[in-house]
């Protein structure tokens, strides 16, 4: 029993990542599909993908910070109504936003590292990472993440001094272990909740919807503009010598079969059911262990389903004119082209706050 467990749990992760085809995009970031260098810093990354969204939207930055702040609130509101998330979780996704919006994260880990911020600007600039500025630097790592604990705490309490946070909001910060980075669902966890109830998959359409209407667009302009933004920042990250030109064309066509994919149309076909079968379980209240154990699956077939799938799909977005021959060749000669490097443009994240930097800071 236990090792049929163990099994299972392998194939849940497998199934996990297929899920994740439709799971929310990184609403304050553009584009959502894809990373234009993996190397590339991620806070200016970040800086690139806003400015190229604002560009596409015909908007400033600020103007796109406000509108992902409306959508924020909108969306968990009703994602509280849908009962996707909990009163307490919403309260302490709120609370991490606000403080987000005031922290000053380079200060903050300038001085774990007992450094100025403007050298760790210049760091930055000559592509270091945290973890390459601790070792530069011969600290130890422990302390490091003592530091910036301490100063985390500090930041807390400035925050409710300030005013920037509500007392209850400080103190909902103070008792998570780790309120700047959110929380991640094990990958069976994140793959029965997007099967049972749909909410990551649901989560993406109130995102989406929320930022369109704080933006005054309708959802497929949104869309739009995402893949506008996606290709101008490809297109800078080649013309900068960041990427290869056969990285660019294949973040092109990984996204482009991104959109193209229903997550439902995905877990069926590797499961070996129709999408109406897979429904009709899901609205009989069977979970996805049942499932996987009533069709006789075990980790073996489910990873030769994937791939399966993977290459099924290929084949049928190119003869729906979603992708070319040409990037259908790119997508199967990828290396590793396993399922998670077909779904790595499409991995979830943790729900992204307004006005959160991307300068990492080093954990355990």
């Amino acid at each position: 029993m236990n090792k049929t467990k163990k099994l299972l749990g392998i194939s849940f992760g497998l199934i996990a990542l297929l899920i994740a085809a439709g799971t929310t995009l990184a609403f304050t970031q553009a584009p959502d599909q894809s990373q234009p260098a993996a190397t590339d810093e991620p806070f200016q990354a970040r800086q690139r993908r806003d400015e190229a969204l604002a560009q596409a939207l015909g908007i400033s930055i600020d103007e796109l910070q406000a509108a992902r702040q409306e959508a924020f609130d909108v969306a968990l509101d009703q994602m509280v109504a849908e009962g996707l998330l909990s009163e307490e979780r919403a309260a302490l996704m709120r609370a991490r936003a606000a403080f987000l919006s005031s922290l000053d994260r380079d200060e903050i880990l300038a001085q774990a590292l007992g450094i100025s911020a403007a050298d760790l600007q210049a760091a930055r600039e000559d592509g270091q990472n945290p973890r390459q500025l601790v070792t530069d630097l011969g600290l130890d790592p422990a302390t490091v993440r003592q530091n910036l604990a301490e100063a985390r705490d500090a930041a807390i309490e400035a925050a409710v001094a300030n005013g920037l946070i509500t007392p209850e909001q400080g103190q909902l910060l103070s008792g998570n272990r780790r309120p700047i980075r959110p929380e991640r669902p094990n990958p069976r966890a994140r793959a029965n909740r997007a099967y049972q109830e749909r909410g990551i998959h649901r989560g993406r359409e109130i995102l989406d919807a929320a930022l369109a209407d704080a933006l005054n667009i309708s959802v497929d302009e949104l869309k739009a503009a995402r893949q506008e933004a996606l290709a101008t920042t490809v297109q800078q990250a080649l013309d900068e010598g960041r990427i290869s030109g056969e990285r660019a064309d294949l973040i092109l066509a990984r996204a482009a079969l991104a959109r193209a994919v229903e997550p439902d149309d995905v877990l069926a076909l590797a499961l070996g059911i129709s999408t109406d079968d897979l429904q009709a379980a899901r609205d009989q209240g069977q979970t996805l262990p049942e499932l996987v154990e009533q069709l006789g699956l075990d980790p073996g077939s489910v990873r030769e389903n994937l791939q399966f799938a993977r290459d099924q799909l290929i084949d049928q977005a190119v003869a729906a004119g979603d992708i070319t021959e040409e990037q259908a060749q790119l997508l199967r000669e990828a290396p590793g082209r396993s399922h998670r490097r077909f779904w790595q443009d499409r991995r979830p994240g943790p729900l992204p706050f307004p006005g959160q930097s991307a300068f990492p800071l080093p954990t355990g």
